[in-house]
């Protein structure tokens, strides 16, 4: 294993984050709020760091990445740029501007924006100096197409080959390449990311927010991370309008981005409903939305209230987005309606979206193969396999997914019982998992939407942290180097 290569990738993503991380000292100079300080020395710091990696790992460093590297440097890239992520957060704690207590806080902070979690350690948001809000949705925009996607438009001026990393950071059944080379296709995919969130930064300011909570709650919503410039999330604005702007939005962000591609540069509108995972993220969707609104409607609440409520916060959930435009957690909304948000926090959005959770083609999938076991019980000889898309799924893949399954489960439980031991209740420790593993960020109890994680000792933060980076690598990234036959030559 080439460990100059990895040290010096590492070293060219954390420059790459540096100059990102010193845009934000003139936002703290346009707005005089205290943060350029922090930003100036969080910038120093990074880039001395990452040139240091570059220099160092330059030596008799080859250009080419195997599989393996690309593993270790995707995985080692999204811990390090967490934990340098947090500095600007740190900084601004320890000179009293800003509500980060600990370096724990500040790095859960961080990775929560880059994994698009959007779990807060923030009791009041508002009294933030608006450099750092910035700076949070701006993890969250990075993280939702990929901090790894992103450098890969560089790395091939800098003498290094792409493709493992890509390989290795977009996981699951669909891995879709939309131009021949690896570098084309993340400019095509961030071209296509930056054009749908300037659309709908235009559209909220339209509908009355101004323009840095235009941007800021752009930025969340394309990345589904969700978080907000308001204490009470998107309720805040008390506006049917921007919900249904940015129910919209959530919805496009939680699609393949492939499709949009399709649709939008090749003018193939077709491709969505000929697509399967789609129709049935589509299908559930409007199916959940329909089964709270009812919920509500016979709790006695308005059909207007019902209808806007169930779409806009089924739309977060699914997409593990994390705004709010009501606390769905009070009694008030009753079991059956909270039970239908809880169904989706296990689905997540499309393959190939920036969303997190088990993915609706992994639960199409399991859902069509159990189907198809119950069906080959009754009549043993079928030869009949399950399809998707019309293609017929191997039983190898479909034999991965259950075991992506098993894993994810396996880690939302360990990781519950290991904050369930350190003294939390088991509703709290439950949802917490789920919450950071899916990236989904408000769950239900002690960290309910009206709620935030700021209560969490620094040991279970770590934890948390830990997990969102599992789950937003989609688990296979990580645990492939906690085996020891990955580090054998």
């Amino acid at each position: 294993m080439n460990i100059n290569l990895i040290i010096k990738v590492v070293g060219i993503f954390l420059v790459a984050l540096a100059l990102i991380m010193a845009i934000h000292i003139p936002i703290g100079l346009i707005y005089w709020d205290g943060g350029v300080k922090s930003f100036t020395i969080a910038t120093i710091v990074t880039v001395v760091f990452g040139i240091l990696g570059y220099f160092i790992g330059r030596w008799r460093s080859d250009s080419e990445i195997t599989h393996k590297e690309g593993f270790l440097i995707v995985a080692l890239s999204w811990i390090i740029v967490g934990v340098f992520g947090g500095l600007p957060f740190f900084f601004e704690g320890s000179f009293g501007v800003a509500s980060f207590d600990s370096f724990a806080s500040s790095v859960f902070e961080s990775v929560s924006g880059f994994t698009t979690t959007g779990a807060t350690v923030l009791q009041s948001i508002e009294d933030q100096p608006k450099s750092i809000l910035m700076w949070r949705s701006t993890t969250h925009w990075l993280g939702g197409m990929g901090f790894i996607v992103l450098s890969l438009t560089m790395l091939p001026f800098l003498g290094v080959s792409g493709f493992q990393l890509y390989k290795a950071e977009v996981t699951g059944p669909t891995q879709e390449k939309l131009a021949p080379r690896i570098r084309e296709t993340a400019l095509i995919l961030w071209k296509l990311y930056l054009i749908l969130t300037v659309v709908q930064t235009i559209i909220l300011m339209i509908l009355g927010m101004s323009f840095f909570d235009a941007l800021n709650h752009s930025f969340a919503t394309l990345a589904t991370g969700g978080f907000s410039t308001k204490n009470m999330s998107i309720e805040s604005y008390n506006s049917a309008s921007i919900e249904i702007v940015i129910t919209i939005f959530m919805i496009i962000a939680g699609t393949n981005f492939s499709l949009h591609y399709y649709a939008i540069f090749r003018g193939n509108i077709k491709k969505y409903w000929r697509d399967s995972e789609f129709k049935l993220y589509i299908f559930i969707f409007l199916g959940i939305s329909i089964w709270v609104a009812v919920a509500l409607y016979l709790k006695g609440f308005s059909l207007e209230y019902s209808l806007r409520h169930s779409t806009f916060n089924v739309a977060s959930i699914l997409t593990t987005t994390g705004f709010s435009s009501v606390n769905f957690d009070t009694p008030e909304w009753g079991r059956f309606a909270q039970f239908g948000l809880i169904l989706v926090m296990f689905i997540g959005g499309s393959a190939g979206s920036t969303s997190g959770g088990i993915k609706v083609i992994r639960a199409g999938l399991v859902f069509k193969q159990a189907i198809h076991e119950l069906y080959r019980f009754i009549f043993p000889k079928t030869a009949n396999g399950v399809k998707f898309n019309g293609v017929r799924i191997r039983s190898t893949l479909a034999l991965t997914v259950w075991a992506f399954i098993f894993f994810y489960f396996l880690i939302v439980i360990v990781i519950a019982i290991v904050i369930y031991f350190y003294g939390y209740s088991f509703e709290t420790s439950f949802f917490a998992s789920i919450a950071c593993v899916g990236s989904i960020g408000p769950g239900f109890g002690d960290i309910g939407p009206a709620e935030n994680y700021a209560f969490f000792s620094g040991g279970v933060k770590y934890i948390l942290s830990f997990g969102m980076i599992m789950g937003r690598l989609e688990l296979y990234t990580v645990l492939v180097l906690l085996s020891r036959h990955f580090w054998k030559e």
